[in-house]
């Protein structure tokens, strides 16, 4: 059986409206998705979400991150033997310093660590947006 990951996809409104309020502050631009679920064969794809809210920006001086909400969660499906991995949109890095998208889970889970998961709701107001979902292929590990 073929593995991937579960996403869903920002819609081009949804992506203008985030780099409009959360301008990029790095120069590799990403904005594209929220990871939902890794290593799933492609016939786990759930229906598209009805709320999705961005509820968190952070920045590690690296990495720009916004946490999401999807239907009131805000992680990812896992394993059992898994931390929590938590819903965001990387939004910008620099790759010339040898960062990728797969960096950006970990400073949620770092902020988590220290001050608890409410650290990753920091907007006074949260932002609706839209995406749908789509299931991408990954190679076998």
């Amino acid at each position: 059986m073929t593995y991937g990951y579960i996403s869903f996809v920002l819609d081009d409104n949804s992506k203008n409206l985030l780099l409009r309020q959360f301008p990029a502050l790095y120069p590799d631009i990403i904005a594209h998705h929220i990871t939902y679920a890794f290593h799933v064969p492609n016939k786990d794809i759930p229906d598209t979400p009805t709320d999705i809210r961005v509820i968190g920006q952070h920045d590690n001086g690296e990495i720009q991150v916004l946490s999401v909400e999807i239907d009131g969660k805000n992680t990812q499906i896992k394993r059992e033997d898994e931390k929590n991995r938590y819903l965001h949109i990387t939004m910008s890095l620099d790759r010339a310093k040898g960062h990728s998208p797969n960096d950006a889970n970990d400073i949620l889970q770092k902020i988590v660590e220290q001050h608890g998961e409410s650290a990753l709701n920091n907007l006074e107001t949260p932002v609706s947006i839209t995406a749908k979902p789509a299931w991408t292929e990954r190679p076998s590990e």
